[in-house]
């Protein structure tokens, strides 16, 4: 009966939330002078419900952390016992609904899956209104509304997890950085949330935003500059004592963290666990981005998964092609995204032992690939025109 109540609820917020989407979209490409993508909003976010079916059937017959976090919060009385960082976050977040409001399992999915939805969301206007002027290719969609229809990143962010609320707290952070001026306030509730999550994560989305602004020599006035390194800085030094304590290491080099390492090789433990530990950083990044490719798919998954990441392989060659011989033209954003997109997947590859864990945390950062891909393919279109 609850989930009932709260599918009608889900979709009472959806109403209201598709009118401001609507309106958003709209604008920018009213501005941009290309047609408005009608409808996209409401494919995508029908995309993301059917691949919440999909998540929950799989999760039904295939062993899923969801069910734990749901299980044990169910059965406590004290809320404040999992606060925490790290895995204890979920659960604290998931001890109102599914201990104090008593919702079952399914209805709590379909929550969590509705925040990855939001993260979706986030990213896509972010790329929408950086990349404005992008001509359609199928009726009013431009590639931007096409490479966010590929399904990895829903399909991982529709389950009770760390997944759907990562990819909230990482596109916070963008579509903050996209306008950060007026949307700061987005930008520490990301940071915030990436933190109590992933302290790692965060100090290298400080990094790659710094490394991003050092980069940048035009479209961000000195003092806007100096303001967000200053921050980040102080950001960085403020969460370093935890990240010691979470990769085990004294100093910021976290990409030679034992402790990470250590919990890789539990990972493998998994039924699609492929040890890795031999493997140099360049075999543990194409593991991490384009696995599983066909022949060492794990099972049915593996297979779908094996098509979308040789599209990843395509679309990577492209990003070679059109980018490097342009990025002087780039700006801070893009430059951002991409140094946060490469230090985070060589934070992340060092746990990806486990295929379904690299699948997993894979899709927490994908929608930053998407957005290089979609500036890659600007450049393309420019050289056509001329």
């Amino acid at each position: 009966m609850d989930l009932i109540v709260v599918i009608l609820l889900v979709l009472l917020l959806y109403l209201f939330q598709r009118q401001r989407w609507i309106r958003r979209v709209s604008d920018i490409s009213r501005f941009s002078r290309t047609p408005e993508p009608v409808g996209y909003i409401d494919i995508l976010a029908g995309l993301h419900l059917g691949l919440f079916l999909v998540y929950y059937s799989y999760a039904l017959v295939e062993r899923s952390d969801s069910v734990s976090y749901w299980f044990y919060t169910s059965e406590s009385d004290n809320w404040l016992m999992w606060w925490g960082t790290d895995t204890r976050f979920i659960q604290f977040i998931t001890w109102p609904l599914s201990s104090f409001l008593g919702l079952s399992y399914e209805s709590c999915m379909l929550i969590f899956g509705y925040i990855g939805m939001q993260g979706v969301m986030l990213f896509y206007f972010a790329a929408k209104e950086n990349l404005p002027f992008l001509r359609p290719i199928y009726r009013s969609f431009s590639i931007v509304e096409l490479v966010f229809l590929l399904p990895n990143i829903h399909f991982w962010s529709n389950s009770i997890g760390k997944g759907p609320v990562m990819l909230l707290g990482i596109g916070l952070i963008i579509y903050g950085l996209s306008r950060f001026q007026k949307r700061w306030i987005l930008i520490v509730l990301g940071a915030l949330l990436v933190y109590m999550i992933r302290g790692h994560v965060l100090f290298i989305i400080i990094v790659g935003t710094g490394m991003g602004l050092m980069f940048t020599l035009k479209g961000i006035k000195w003092y806007y500059k100096g303001l967000m390194v200053g921050a980040a800085l102080a950001v960085g030094l403020f969460i370093l004592d935890d990240l010691g304590k979470y990769t085990g290491r004294t100093d910021v080099n976290i990409f030679e963290s034992q402790k990470l390492r250590t919990r890789a090789i539990e990972n493998t433990r998994a039924t699609t666990g492929v040890d890795i530990g031999n493997y140099n950083q360049a075999q543990k990044l194409f593991t991490f981005w384009y696995r599983p490719l066909f022949v060492d798919a794990p099972g049915f998954l593996g297979i779908v998964v094996s098509f979308e990441n040789l599209i990843y392989i395509l679309m990577t060659l492209q990003i070679i092609r059109y980018c490097v011989p342009n990025w002087r033209n780039w700006n801070g954003w893009f430059r951002i995204g991409l140094f946060i997109f490469l230090l985070g997947s060589i934070a992340l590859a060092q746990m990806a032992a486990n295929l379904g864990l690299a699948m997993r945390q894979k899709a927490q950062i994908m929608p930053l690939f998407f957005i290089i891909y979609c500036k890659a393919m600007s450049y393309k279109g420019v050289k056509r025109r001329v």
